[in-house]
């Protein structure tokens, strides 16, 4: 089975898992007019306009890096550590990594200025006490797979916090085949 067409496959399984949204076409067998209805999916794209899940809302106040924010939830300031995924540093103690600025700034275009939903997985926080979330814009965006699938980001799958490991990792594939930002030789 082609790469791209297990990926689509997978993405398509998790938004029709997310999203109930149908259009009514004509039956592709039938040739006259008055042809019945089938509905069908309308291509649906888990990286944009999903209904959003239940979760935490958060007022994003700064972005940190590529793939960490900073929040306000529920009245507190909170660090906010996107699941699943790994961005290049933007500075540490090696300097900044190739792509860091780039991250950092499409993670700003995504989310800056908006109140977005986190959704938890097994644990709440890291052990630097960061709350460990899978972030949507409130069209329905995913921000995490968003990263990943346009090579801003890497998988980093660390357990028990595997929800979306397996369509992270065929986002990446298909970046990484693409060679979209971070992948480019």
């Amino acid at each position: 089975m082609p790469r791209a067409f297990a990926r689509r496959a997978a993405l398509l399984l998790f938004a029709l898992a997310a999203c109930d949204d149908f259009e009514m076409v004509p039956d592709p067998e039938g040739a006259a007019p008055d042809v019945p209805m089938t509905a069908v999916p309308v291509d649906p794209d888990p990286l944009n306009e999903l209904p959003l899940p239940e979760g935490l809302d958060a007022e994003v106040l700064s972005i940190v890096d590529g793939d960490t924010l900073h929040a306000r939830i529920q009245g507190r300031d909170e660090r906010v550590r996107y699941i699943g995924i790994d961005t290049p540093e933007t500075g540490g103690d090696r300097g900044p990594q190739p792509y860091g600025a780039e991250a950092r700034e499409r993670n700003r275009a995504l989310v800056e200025g908006q109140t977005v939903r986190l959704v938890l997985d097994a644990q709440d926080r890291d052990r630097y006490g960061r709350i460990l979330a899978y972030v949507y814009t409130p069209d329905g965006s995913f921000v995490n797979a968003k990263l990943v699938a346009e090579g801003y980001a890497r998988v980093l799958t660390v357990p028990p916090n595997v929800r979306f490991a397996s369509v992270f990792r065929e986002l990446e594939t298909e970046a990484r085949d693409e060679e979209r930002n971070l992948w480019q030789r």
